[in-house]
């Protein structure tokens, strides 16, 4: 997948779904390839039975216009991890960068707190600042593509179950900027209708 910036560099995002992980297991992994291996992440799967109540952090608009604005941002994230050290992801709600099409704010966004993001797992929203016609967003997650026909970005609609909580992420750029738009956010509500009916989940977020 190609990523341009307003230098018209490109760069290449490698994407990995792991499968088969076994319930309540730590597992370490780097990524990269011979003579570029990052550091060691890990990460810890849901216990088989559900974990009952959770806490997770919530955070949103990171954005900043230069690297330390980032770095900020990684202090910001490192004190609320000091404060929840038990949270089991991060529910980031947009504007991550301040000018998505710019490699540059996604390096500093991931490269000022990686020591973290390692270890934490990232579900974000896209904001207005990465989308809605601006792929980026896209290119830098890996989230399921299939819940409604049109979402605009790719990856900007999807729910995911921990514990006791049932999360929705919806796309709210796709309110009324024009027709497409506004058809793909009449198809977010009906899919936002259909999750909250069918879960079973006591939390619905």
């Amino acid at each position: 997948l190609k990523v341009t910036n307003s230098t018209n560099a490109s760069f290449i995002s490698h994407k990995v779904l792991a499968e088969g992980l076994t319930p309540g297991t730590a597992y370490k992994y780097r990524v990269g390839m011979d003579g570029f291996w990052s550091s060691t992440g890990t990460f810890t799967t849901e216990a088989a039975d559900g974990e009952g109540t959770h806490e997770f952090l919530y955070m949103t608009d990171s954005q900043g216009a230069n690297t330390q604005d980032y770095a900020v941002w990684a202090d910001t994230l490192r004190n609320a991890l000091d404060d929840y050290p038990l949270s089991k992801y991060l529910v980031m709600t947009g504007d991550m960068v301040d000018a998505g099409a710019l490699e540059s704010q996604w390096l500093d966004y991931f490269g000022k707190p990686q020591d973290m993001l390692l270890d934490l797992p990232l579900m974000a929203a896209v904001g207005n600042h990465e989308g809605p016609y601006n792929d980026n967003y896209y290119y830098h997650f890996y989230y399921p593509n299939d819940q409604i026909n049109d979402p605009l970005p790719p990856g900007s609609v999807y729910s995911f179950d921990y514990g006791e909580a049932h999360i929705m992420i919806l796309n709210t750029m796709d309110m009324g900027w024009d027709d497409r738009q506004r058809e793909s956010f009449k198809e977010q509500i009906e899919w936002l209708r259909r999750e909250v009916a069918e879960t079973d989940k006591k939390w619905k977020i």
